[in-house]
């Protein structure tokens, strides 16, 4: 899948599905300031789904790669 650089937004997100995980006692506490502090650091939505995997689904969605090639 394509590299998408992660937005505030896509942050504010996955910290909220963390604290609702660790709310339910899908995390402990440990758990949760390990995934927390990842989130803030993760620079792209790959890294933010690798947080979250196992949480269930993801609230961000990786766009597919296109067929279009793109230069810079």
């Amino acid at each position: 899948s394509p590299i998408v650089r992660a937005s505030d937004d896509d942050r504010d997100a996955v910290a909220a599905q963390l604290n609702d995980a660790q709310a339910d006692g899908r995390l402990t506490a440990e758990e949760h300031a390990e995934r927390l502090a990842a989130t803030w650091a993760a620079r792209t939505r790959n890294e933010l789904n690798a947080i979250t995997w196992d949480l269930g689904p993801s609230t961000l969605v990786v766009p597919q790669q296109s067929d279009a090639v793109h230069t810079y």
